[in-house]
């Protein structure tokens, strides 16, 4: 997050069970919030493609500092 344009960067790779990659995204938002709230964002918007795409059950894996699901 840079916290003096109040952007949030959020990238993700969606893979299949042989680690081929089936699809990425990566987007920068504007945002004025916390950086927890930053995390908890950018883990809800990686969670829409599988669920969209029915691609259950998932594995959701962050590097966010403190967060583990």
């Amino acid at each position: 997050m840079l916290a003096d344009s109040h952007l949030i960067g959020i990238g993700m790779v969606v893979r299949d069970s042989n680690g081929s990659i089936y699809a990425f995204s990566i987007s920068r938002n504007k945002a004025c919030f916390s950086l927890s709230v930053a995390q908890a964002t950018s883990i809800l918007l990686g969670l829409r493609l599988p669920v969209d795409d029915g691609l259950l059950p998932a594995v959701l894996e962050s590097d966010t500092n403190g967060w583990w699901i």
